[in-house]
């Protein structure tokens, strides 16, 4: 579901932006900011919030993001589940094919460990590892980030700023 894998990215992002026993300053804050920006499109009003510390920080980020993500299920309405197969599909496929195009990269180079004193099969099974790891964290980064952006347009809107765009090829609609 949703919730678990955007608890899992924005846990990653707290180790990252909030690591334990910082002192929370304004750019520590802007920072978590840009990074909620870019996987979830959403940003914390630092002005409403009643202190600036580890904590409020986190409590929010974890509030907009579930208000967010419940927002988007409304968005998405009867196309739910149509989109987030397209979405998990697309993803996998894409990073799949990434990750075995490195694993065989891996294996074309992996016998060079054992000039180094190192067993080249314990490697290439410690790297694959934590190639798949890597993947399937990507993956959950990049399905959520699709999912937070993408909308559903009706068609007769569409048609709108299609003809809107044919007249007037020049302005950008809004």
């Amino acid at each position: 579901e949703y919730k678990e894998m955007a608890t899992d990215v924005l846990n990653t992002i707290f180790d990252r932006v909030l690591p334990e026993k910082t002192v929370v300053t304004l750019d520590i804050a802007q920072s978590l900011n840009q990074a909620l920006k870019a996987i979830f499109a959403v940003e914390i009003n630092l002005a409403t919030l009643p202190e600036l510390n580890e904590n409020t920080l986190i409590d929010a980020a974890t509030q907009l993001i579930k208000n967010q993500l419940e927002q988007q299920k409304l968005n998405l309405g009867g196309f739910l589940s149509q989109v987030q197969k397209m979405l998990w599909l697309q993803t996998i496929d894409h990073r799949w094919k990434e990750h075995l195009h490195f694993i065989d990269r891996l294996r074309e180079g992996i016998g060079l460990r054992g000039y180094a004193q190192k067993d080249p099969i314990i490697e290439y099974k410690k790297e694959a590892f934590s190639a798949f790891e890597s993947l399937l964290d990507t993956i959950k980064r990049e399905v959520l980030e699709k999912f937070m952006r993408i909308q559903i347009v009706v068609p007769n809107e569409a048609m709108q700023a299609f003809e809107q765009m044919q007249a007037n090829p020049f302005e950008r609609a809004n």
